[in-house]
C-alpha cells in the first residue's frame, strides 16, 4: 500500500515535467532508506538502470539546508518497473522538499515528504518484538500463506523461538495475493531465492492477513495478524533483519536492490 504525494507543477514550459511520488510510508528522523517512484504526467511509469536522477532534499523549515545523494533505481519487478532507492540523513522532523534531476534533462517536479521524529515501525538498534506466529505442521501451510510456491522452512519456527535465538533471522512481512502496491509476490520470491544460499540465518515468512481461507475474508484492519501490529506496519511488504541477540539491525521496505540483504548479513 505505497502512499503517493500530490505534487505541484513547476516544470519547464515546453516539456511537461516528470513527477516524482512517495513510495517510502514511514519516513523519520535519521539515515531514511527513501523510496520513490518516477511518473510520468499521464501516470505512465518512468526509469530505469540507465536513468541517473540525483535528489536534492530540505526541509522547508531551513531551505537553505540541503542534502545531495545519488539514488540507485530498484527494480520491483524485473525488466517491468521499478523504485528508486535513496539514504538521505533527514536532521529534524517536519515536511521537507525533494528536488531531482534526471539524466535525460527532463524537467522535473519536487514534491513533499512528512518526515516523523520516530518510525512508527520498529526502528533500527530496537528489540524485535518476539510475538508467535503459527507454524507448520500444526496449521497448514496453505493456511499461512498466500505464496503459491512457499518454502516449507520459512513456516517452520515461530518468530517468538527465532528472535534471539543466537542466530540472525530475516522476517518477511508480504501478502502476496492482497499485496495493494503488486511488490509482495515480487520481494517474496526474491527472498526466497536468498534463503536458498544462505545456511547462516534464519529466514520466515509472515503473511500479512490470517483466516484468507475463511468464507466472507476480507483483507481489512480485522484480519491482520498479531505481529503486524506488533511491528507496526503501515504497509506491506516489509523485510526486517533482527541480528543474533534480538536487536533489529535492518529493516527494508517495499523492494530490495541486489545485494543489500546479503551485505547486511555478511556484517554479522
Amino acid at each position: 500500500m505505497f502512499l503517493a504525494v500530490v505534487v505541484t507543477a513547476c516544470g519547464g514550459a515546453d516539456a511537461d515535467p516528470l513527477i516524482g511520488i512517495r513510495a517510502s510510508t514511514d519516513p523519520a528522523v535519521g539515515d531514511d532508506r527513501f523510496l520513490f517512484a518516477l511518473n510520468e504526467i499521464d501516470g505512465r511509469r518512468r526509469g530505469s538502470p540507465e536513468e541517473i536522477v540525483m535528489v536534492e532534499a530540505s526541509p522547508l523549515a531551513a531551505p537553505d539546508t540541503v542534502i545531495e545523494a545519488e539514488a540507485q533505481f530498484v527494480w520491483v519487478v524485473p525488466d517491468s518497473f521499478g523504485l528508486y532507492r535513496v539514504t538521505i540523513p533527514f536532521d529534524v522532523a517536519g515536511t521537507w522538499q525533494i528536488d531531482f534531476t534526471v539524466s535525460t534533462g527532463e524537467p522535473t517536479d519536487p514534491f513533499l515528504v512528512d518526515v516523523a521524529e520516530a518510525p512508527a515501525t520498529v526502528a533500527i538498534g530496537a528489540a524485535a518484538p518476539a510475538v508467535a506466529t503459527p507454524t507448520v505442521p500444526e496449521t497448514a501451510i496453505e493456511d499461512l500463506t498466500t505464496d503459491p510456491e512457499p518454502m516449507a522452512s520459512m513456516y517452520a519456527a515461530s518468530l517468538d523461538e527465532l528472535v534471539g535465538n543466537g542466530r540472525p533471522t530475516v522476517a518477511l512481512f508480504a501478502t502476496p495475493a492482497y499485496c495493494v502496491s503488486a511488490s509482495c509476490g515480487p520481494l517474496v520470491e526474491h527472498v526466497k531465492e536468498i534463503a536458498a544460499t544462505r545456511d547462516d540465518a534464519d529466514f520466515i515468512h509472515i503473511e500479512v492477513y490470517e483466516g484468507f481461507n475463511e468464507p466472507g475474508f476480507a483483507p481489512d484492519a480485522d484480519h491482520l495478524v498479531p505481529a503486524v501490529s506488533a511491528y507496526g506496519l503501515p504497509s506491506e511488504p516489509w523485510v526486517f533483519v533482527i541480528d543474533d541477540s534480538g536487536v533489529v539491525a535492518g529493516r527494508f521496505e517495499g523492494v530490495l536492490g541486489d545485494g543489500e540483504l546479503e551485505a547486511l548479513l555478511d556484517s554479522f
